[in-house]
């Protein structure tokens, strides 16, 4: 009976969406295989206007709807002002003439950079073309371009153009073609399959070369990195990032963060991970599974620490260019939670970070595990963490759970008390919860967003399945004992039952004063973090760490974040 009432209030279903703006897996792996890595082929940015004499459109009429591109996103200023353009050809006679209104500019910044690298532009309107017209590309200087063309060379592919020309021309002769290794990275889609190409440039070559622009570098040590146009469009909760670095011998950890922007130029911190470990799943490529997933909610953003060269255990790597716009300060520790002014850079450099996360909505436990793959369509595949043995069960309650790949939890505060204590269930009402958390004892529905909780512990129940949701489900569990198992030994000596319960007192003893030092570290971290914890943050977590019965340091941060949260929810 539980069973089906669990399956009727469970059965409403939540979607994934893509709410994040991070580097797409397959970029991330691309370039992480390419740091430090040489090719012999030259990256370029195209100079002034070439038509492009490779694709020839053999079509009686159709429209070019979108372009496919290899190029760079720089940020915007007065003086880098000006964006690139195609246009449209037409013969007559023996001289190509440009097309009156077929002039489309190219537009992009930071804030809608392509997460997978590869530039898809959508033509609005598209270009009309009839067969043997010809496209082409006008590229102004790239000291003044916020988006430049690259071309390849030495590349081994042939790709035919025109000569050279002005921004200004209009005209150009038909017998003049210029067969050269310059490849440039651009190619029309069409309606139908109207391109044809001289030398077997197809989109899908196109797409594979885009990549050979992309080129990781070392990110700056000693600096904090904000990103605002990183930002996420949902709630929910990251269970694992995975980046692109190098390994060291130092001691201090990078920092994935979480920040909340209060004011004009002014954040604070909400979450972070100290990233001190990590596996290696790739040629320089690691993911960090945090113990707590951490909760980030819409329009938060996402930043980074990088500590000192000769400290840090990770050189972290980023993406040159086209990327979202970095805020950085300089400093020598993680800056935490306070009002902070960033000095803007100009620098739009991509970190190679990405995650799996799981969203959740207001409305309905919607847990969805979702990472982010290569197409440039940035389509997602759910995934999850693995399950834990330790964390399936419920010790104390009248049931176990078992996480479904198909479905969603939406179940109100007063229907699992009812459940729980067989009481009758209330007509159905809407609660803002956003997690569910099993502890071992009894169940606590908690909700981060409405500040009733900070922690919500997604990797606990998450299946190593490519679903977009999960579901709670319950099972009875065994309602009797067998007392015939249990009968002690009469031959049990007095002493053996001395020696056991001063055994027990040694824990009960134990348990108190850990019961106080722990109380005792909760004032120290609190009284660290109002203090200013930044300024001495790895010397309070280590003092902590050494003077509480805790046996994994990541608790003492997960108090930090505790706190952090609090803070930030009462803002």
């Amino acid at each position: 009976m539980i069973l089906l009432l669990l399956f009727l209030l469970f059965i409403s279903a939540g979607s994934s969406k893509n709410c994040d703006r991070f580097m797409d897996l397959s970029l991330v792996s691309h370039n992480a295989q390419n740091i430090k890595s040489t090719t012999n082929v030259e990256i370029n940015p195209m100079r002034r206007q070439r038509a492009l004499l490779e694709y020839e459109f053999n079509c009686s009429s159709t429209t070019i709807t979108s372009l496919l591109l290899g190029i760079d996103v720089h940020t915007a200023t007065n003086t880098r002002s000006l964006y690139p353009s195609v246009n449209v050809y037409r013969r007559s006679g023996n001289y190509y003439n440009a097309m009156s209104g077929s002039t489309r500019h190219i537009y992009y910044s930071t804030s809608n950079v392509s997460t997978s690298g590869v530039f898809e532009y959508q033509l609005i309107p598209p270009l009309s073309i009839i067969n043997g017209d010809l496209l082409a590309v006008s590229q102004p200087s790239s000291d003044y371009s916020a988006v430049t063309i690259n071309y390849l060379a030495r590349s081994g592919i042939s790709f035919m153009s025109s000569q050279e020309m002005a921004l200004s021309s209009t005209q150009f002769s038909s017998s003049v073609s210029d067969a050269t290794d310059k490849f440039i990275l651009v190619h029309p889609i069409t309606d139908g399959y109207c391109v044809r190409s001289s030398n077997s440039i197809t989109a899908s070559v196109v797409r594979e070369n885009i990549f050979k622009i992309r080129r990781p570098q070392q990110m700056f040590y000693g600096y904090q990195y904000l990103y605002p146009d990183m930002i996420f469009s949902c709630n929910g909760t990251i269970n694992k990032w995975i980046f692109g670095a190098i390994r060291r011998s130092g001691f201090r950890p990078l920092e994935f963060q979480i920040w909340h922007q209060i004011g004009p130029r002014s954040y604070i911190k909400t979450r972070f991970s100290s990233v001190t470990t990590g596996t290696k799943i790739g040629t320089n490529l690691y993911e960090y599974i945090p113990r707590n997933p951490l909760v980030f909610h819409e329009n938060e953003m996402f930043g980074v620490y990088v500590p000192q060269f000769y400290l840090s255990v990770s050189v972290l790597y980023e993406q040159h260019l086209s990327g979202p716009v970095n805020l950085r300060v300089q400093t020598n520790q993680p800056l935490s939670t306070r009002n902070t002014a960033f000095s803007t850079v100009l620098y739009n450099d991509f970190p190679l970070v990405t995650v799996e996360y799981g969203t959740i909505t207001r409305s309905s436990h919607s847990f969805t595990s979702s990472i982010k793959t290569s197409d440039a369509t940035s389509h997602l595949i759910a995934t999850s963490s693995h399950m834990k043995s330790s964390d399936t069960s419920i010790t104390n309650s009248a049931f176990e759970y078992t996480i479904l790949p198909t479905s969603t939890a939406s179940v109100t505060q007063a229907t699992f008390n009812s459940i729980i204590t067989g009481s009758p269930i209330p007509s159905p009402t809407t609660l803002s919860t956003t997690a569910i958390q099993v502890y071992t004892s009894s169940l606590n529905i908690i909700d981060p967003i409405s500040k009733s909780s900070s922690s919500i512990p997604v990797s606990s129940m998450a299946s190593k399945s490519h679903s977009s949701s999960m579901a709670l489900t319950t099972t009875p569990a065994s309602s009797g004992l067998n007392f015939s198992t249990m009968i002690l030994p009469l031959s049990i000596s007095v002493g053996t039952i001395i020696v056991v319960l001063i055994l027990v007192l040694g824990l009960l003893i134990t348990a108190v004063a850990c019961f106080f030092k722990r109380k005792n570290k909760n004032k120290t971290v609190k009284e660290a973090t109002v203090k200013d914890i930044e300024d001495d943050t790895y010397a309070t977590v280590d003092t902590i760490y050494q003077e509480t019965c805790y046996t994994d340091i990541e608790e003492i941060y997960d108090e930090i974040n505790e706190i952090n949260f609090k803070g930030i929810s009462a803002t």
